[in-house]
């Protein structure tokens, strides 16, 4: 007999456009991370400004990897992983990003950092992100992440 459990959550996915902002205090290994790829710090923003699709959430509670990026954006994982990464980080390697739902260790190059809060244990509905969904990145400067920042924990 089946149980409330066995059900498979269905949904259509939803084109979300995400507020970024790009480097320095935002993404402190976008310059790095840009010259391991060979290009110019504008040109991975850019290229991560390309639409891109949630394939799972995992990690920790509502950590999304989202794929897959251009083959310039083959940049392997950090040597040596970081213990303390802010929520809303913005991390990329191997073709692939991820967004930081709250304070995790990590190790991927930080490109930048989005004012939304992604998972809420208290709220109704936990996160924002669902498997399946398309994600378009906005870049946005410091003036406009501060009035758009969300409470993180």
């Amino acid at each position: 007999m089946p149980h409330d459990s066995d059900k498979i959550e269905s949904h259509s996915p939803r084109l979300i456009q995400i507020p970024v902002c790009y480097g320095g205090e935002f993404g402190s290994d976008l310059a790095a991370a840009a010259a391991d790829c060979d290009l110019s710090e504008a040109v991975p923003s850019a290229l991560h400004g390309a639409e891109v699709t949630v394939l799972m959430l995992g990690f920790a509670p509502g950590h999304s990897y989202l794929a897959y990026y251009d083959e310039r954006l083959l940049l392997p994982s950090c040597r040596m992983p970081r213990t303390w990464i802010p929520a809303g980080s913005l991390g990329l390697a191997n073709r692939q990003s991820g967004i930081y739902p709250q304070i995790l260790l990590g190790g991927w190059s930080l490109i930048g950092h989005t004012p939304w809060r992604l998972f809420d244990p208290q709220a109704e509905k936990t996160r924002r992100l669902r498997a399946g969904d398309r994600i378009r990145w906005v870049p946005i400067d410091a003036a406009t992440f501060a009035g758009l920042q969300e409470v993180q924990t």
